[in-house]
């Protein structure tokens, strides 16, 4: 039976499809689709797959795209029925461009029928000849290919690259939709893309990804990797394998793959290390012969890769030996190399530079021309013995340069087999630890200190628990009483015992945890239970990289000097002769009498009383019977007295009285009168009976005075006034005791006005260096020139800045002159000193302070080492913490820093050791009588040795006479000023003087009896 051909009519005609349906109703043929557009047509095409398409002439339109052979099935074959040929177009060749065959005139069915037949038989012809043709040229261009990828094998410089234009290679010329290398990746993972060209590269992103497909157990890629051999799959979409991989491919659009091994080694021989993936949508792409030449290309391609991989590793290889020898060279240790005879063959540079010898004077020689002597023979035995064993020596020798210098070395010499185990060659690697000898040295002699040392050393672990104490030196055992292995493992707590209220144990413990150096006076208790002083470092043992692993802790016994501080302490306090308060101890309960005073509402009176004529006395009865009257007044004055009143010891005949509780400033008349009545009454001295008189003068807070220096100066006024008298009478003060006392009030007006008219001078008094005699520095001394009433003294107008807060810009002033001047002298070229001032009470609390004085310097370019701030005991005894805070503030800037008028306050031997303070400043008070009093001279000899101690300099104020600059000079005091050695001088004298001219304008003039007034109070 004659073959029925499947028949598609593509007519946009539907009476002439029906008409061509009824002539093709014969057995031989099946109509199996119709098409009225040209993209019916196609898609009937692709649905029904005929052997035939039957179309008219005129359809599709001259000029249409889809004319010619069908574009989805080039192999089906197209039939075109003329119905009228004599009525053709002039233009139009036949047969029209892609038919089979041409039906001319009517429908009938033998024509038809003969020319389907005829149109399959030649279509179907055309294509196994296009086929072949195709495999041809494709089987030609693989061949291309082929030579491409042999060439770019040879020109190739690393293996990606080589992959790539492979890839490039397929994808490009030989048409592959997606050519891709994959390589075995990581055990159990995805595969990894090695290169990759074409098109879907998302699908390769499904395989390659983390989350990719696991094509290592399925599919031609994985199946080619676990066997070595090509694997090809086509017609995937006829395929039911669920797999994703499969699934993924189908969706892109591809009919088959075919992946080919690429094995490392000679021959093909080696391990899988890859796989080439060629992936097309024309099955016939990757037909046997295409894969015959895969085959060839893949092999190739393996055999580029291996020797990239192999010229690679010699490469390495070659780089490798290339840095060890570098690494030799460069060596920062000596290397030496001897042949089995042990005879020098190879130095490096480091060895040249440890021995002084360069390679051509041991090349061939002994080793053994490098021996010091020093050491023992032994060593050299074992270690030849040790190598020639064949095993590795190390250990320590001495050797001699070449300068004959002796040189400790650490050596490692190792032998070096052939291949059949002989020895060959000896390798000597030679470390310089001459240093490292030393610091072992060094580090003994540290320990033979610590445990030589005078002072106790104990070292606590901060990485344990409790910080325990894990060494102490003998002077520790010495001072404490506790033996080495009952410390040994416990906190240091246990010196304290119960005594744990202690200032000094918070700094301590705040150093500890937060790993600092700290310094403190502590009471401790040795083993037997006795109290001793001690004044404790501790500090952290930082390592290389800053961490702190231990705390060593320095004791120092210093309970002796704590009881000479107590016994100084005393002295300073109180009047030696009398054992009176003195003038520091008077102003301290002067200071706390007012301050109860001003809360109570009650009044406060302050007695000046004075001996008249006992000079007389004194010289004709001698100086013995003078100290005898004095302690006699003193001891009646004290039991005429309240309990809580003071009697104090000024000095010579001099005593000040502190009377509190007062209701009106009548009681304090009459207190002074019962003072006197008991005076009255004749003292026995030497078997005389003497008789005195004394003179009264006294002020009441808060009339007279609202501060201790006020009213200690005015009774002073007010006992003058009583002597001009005529003696034995009782002067209250009054303002007509002082022809120079101004109005207050206007005086505070014009205060107000006085920076703003420039009616303030800055005068300096220089300071001088009682070794050299050359003037070291200078103490600015401030002063108001009054435009009516001239000069008016500090001690009026500064405590009233102070009080109606006028001190703060004055300071300003003072400071911002001072660095001006410094600045302007620096320019000039003279040889500038620092400049002391002093700071004020209120200017130092101020808490722009620190911020002012660090603009002022940074804004003139002043070094801070050029200025020195003075201030006094009682300023920093009010707020300690606060001042311990800002003076360090200070200090750190760089400024220096001085504790004035020594002596005067009421807590200047605590503050020493606790301020960080440069310089001590003994007040003029104990100066002034020096070689009559000996109180005052002894003062001044246990300050000048205590501020040694400290490693503080002593500055000496109010030197006037040359046997007070004798006993300073006698008593090694660093420095001094005074009018012994000048005025307060102008700028501009001053100026003169540091450019070495003497002469020039007058020194400026000082207040009488004020020469050492100051910047501030």
């Amino acid at each position: 039976m004659p073959e029925s051909l499947r028949v598609v009519i593509a007519e946009p005609d539907p009476a002439i499809q029906e008409r061509i349906t009824r002539a093709l109703q014969g057995p031989g043929h099946t109509v199996v689709g119709r098409a009225s557009h040209p993209l019916e047509l196609i898609a009937e095409v692709e649905r029904s797959a005929p052997d035939v398409v039957l179309a008219r002439d005129t359809w599709p339109a001259e000029g249409d795209e889809h004319r010619g052979p069908l574009p989805c099935a080039p192999h089906v074959p197209v039939v075109v029925w003329v119905p009228e040929p004599d009525a053709r177009p002039p233009d139009r060749d036949y047969p029209p461009e892609g038919a089979a065959a041409v039906l001319a005139g009517a429908l009938e069915e033998d024509a038809l029928a003969a020319a389907l037949a005829t149109a399959v038989a030649r279509g179907r012809e055309q294509h196994r000849w296009r086929r072949h043709a195709l495999a041809l040229t494709r089987e030609n261009t693989l061949l291309r290919v082929l030579a491409r990828c042999n060439q770019a094998v040879i020109r190739a410089r690393s293996e990606q690259t080589l992959l790539q234009e492979a890839t490039h290679l397929l994808a490009r010329d030989a048409g592959y939709e997606l050519v891709c290398v994959l390589g075995a990746g990581r055990a159990g993972g995805p595969v990894e893309r090695l290169a990759a060209a074409g098109e879907e590269q998302g699908y390769l992103d499904c395989l390659t990804g983390d989350q990719g497909f696991n094509v290592r157990s399925h599919g031609p890629a994985g199946a080619a990797l676990r066997s070595g051999q090509t694997t090809v799959l086509r017609e995937l979409a006829q395929r039911r394998s669920p797999r994703p991989w499969r699934i993924e491919a189908v969706r892109c659009g591809f009919s088959a793959i075919c992946a080919l091994p690429l094995v490392a080694g000679r021959g093909g021989e080696g391990p899988v290390f890859g796989v080439l993936v060629i992936h097309s949508r024309d099955p016939s792409a990757l037909d046997a012969a295409a894969v015959r030449v895969l085959d060839n290309l893949a092999a190739n391609l393996s055999h580029g890769v291996w020797a990239q991989r192999l010229r690679g590793r010699q490469r390495r290889m070659r780089s490798e030996l290339r840095k060890h020898a570098r690494a030799t060279e460069n060596s920062p240790v000596s290397v030496l190399i001897t042949d089995a005879e042990a005879r020098i063959e190879y130095v490096n540079p480091s060895f040249t530079r440890l021995t002084g010898y360069a390679p051509e004077e041991v090349i061939g020689r002994d080793p053994r021309m490098l021996g010091s002597g020093h050491t023992p023979p032994e060593v050299y035995r074992e270690l030849w013995e040790t190598v020639r064993a064949g095993r590795t020596w190390q250990g320590t020798v001495q050797n001699r340069r070449k300068d004959g210098q002796l040189i400790w070395e650490r050596q490692v010499i190792s032998p070096l087999r052939a291949a059949d185990g002989t020895i060959t060659h000896f390798v000597a690697v030679r470390e310089d630890i001459t240093e490292s000898k030393r610091a072992e040295s060094a580090i003994r002699l540290r320990e033979r200190a610590l445990e030589s040392t005078a002072n106790g050393i104990l070292i606590s672990d901060l990485r344990l628990r409790d910080n325990p104490i894990v060494y102490v030196n003998p002077a520790f055992e010495r001072i404490t009483g506790y033996p080495r292995d009952e410390v040994v493992g416990r906190n240091g707590r246990f010196l304290v015992r119960d005594d744990k209220d202690q200032p000094g144990l918070e700094e301590i413990r705040s150093a500890l945890r937060s790993r600092r150096e700290a310094h403190a006076v502590i009471r401790n208790y040795r083993k037997d239970g006795t109290l001793f002083w001690n004044e404790l470092f501790v500090a952290p043992v930082r390592e290389d990289d800053g961490a702190v692993h231990y705390m060593v802790s320095v004791i120092n016994d210093v309970t002796e000097r704590k009881r000479y501080q107590a016994e100084l302490e005393q002295r300073t306090h109180y009047d030696a002769l009398t054992g009176l308060p003195n003038r520091n101890l008077l102003v301290d309960r002067l200071h706390q009498a007012l301050l109860y005073a001003r809360r109570s509402g009650r009044h406060v009176a302050l007695l000046n009383v004075d001996l008249d004529r006992f000079q007389i006395i004194n010289e004709s009865l001698g100086h013995a019977a003078g100290d005898q009257l004095l302690r006699t007044v003193a001891d009646r004055l004290t039991a005429a007295l309240r309990g809580f009143d003071t009697v104090a010891r000024m000095g010579g005949d001099e005593f000040n009285i502190v009377l509190t509780e007062l209701r009106n400033t009548r009681d304090a008349e009459l207190l002074a009168g019962e003072l006197q009545e008991a005076l009255a009454p004749s003292i026995s001295v030497t078997g005389q009976d003497v008789f005195l008189s004394v003179s009264v003068g006294y002020t009441v807070f808060p009339d007279d005075g609202d501060g201790p220096e006020d009213l200690i100066r005015r009774a002073s006024v007010a006992m003058h006034e009583a002597k001009r008298q005529g003696g034995g009478v009782i002067i209250r003060y009054s303002e007509r005791s002082e022809p120079r006392q101004i109005n207050r009030l206007t005086l505070e007006s014009d205060l107000q006005r006085a920076i703003e008219r420039g009616e303030l001078r800055l005068h300096l008094q220089p300071q001088v260096d009682l070794d050299t005699g050359a003037m070291s520095g200078a103490e600015a001394l401030l002063r108001w020139e009054h435009p009516r009433h001239g000069l008016v003294s500090p001690m009026q107008f500064i405590p009233l800045a102070e009080e109606v807060g006028l001190i703060i810009p004055m300071g300003r002033w003072v400071l911002e002159t001072v660095a001006t001047q410094l600045a302007h002298w620096q320019q000039q070229g003279l040889p500038v000193v620092p400049v002391a001032l002093n700071i004020s009470a209120r200017q130092f609390l101020h808490a722009e302070l620190v911020e002012d004085v660090r603009q002022i310097l940074e804004g003139h370019g002043v070094a801070p080492s050029l200025l020195e701030l003075e201030l006094t005991e009682s300023l920093m005894a009010r707020n300690p913490e606060v001042a311990v805070q800002i003076l360090r503030e200070l200090k750190a800037m760089g400024l220096r820093l001085a504790l004035d008028d020594f002596g005067t306050g009421y807590s200047s031997l605590a503050h020493l050791k606790r301020f960080p303070i440069d310089t001590l400043k003994i007040d003029q008070s104990f100066v002034r009588h020096v070689n009559e009093d000996g109180d005052d001279a002894a003062i001044i000899n246990a300050t000048i040795r205590m501020a040694h101690s400290l490693g503080l300099n002593v500055v000496a104020e109010g030197v006037e006479r040359e046997d007070q600059l004798e006993h300073l000079k006698r008593q090694r005091c660093d420095y001094a000023q005074g009018y012994f050695f000048s005025r307060p001088l102008s700028l501009e004298r001053f100026a003169a003087r540091l450019a070495g001219d003497e002469s020039g304008p007058d020194p400026a003039p000082a207040e009488a009896g004020a020469p050492g007034a100051r910047t501030m109070p």
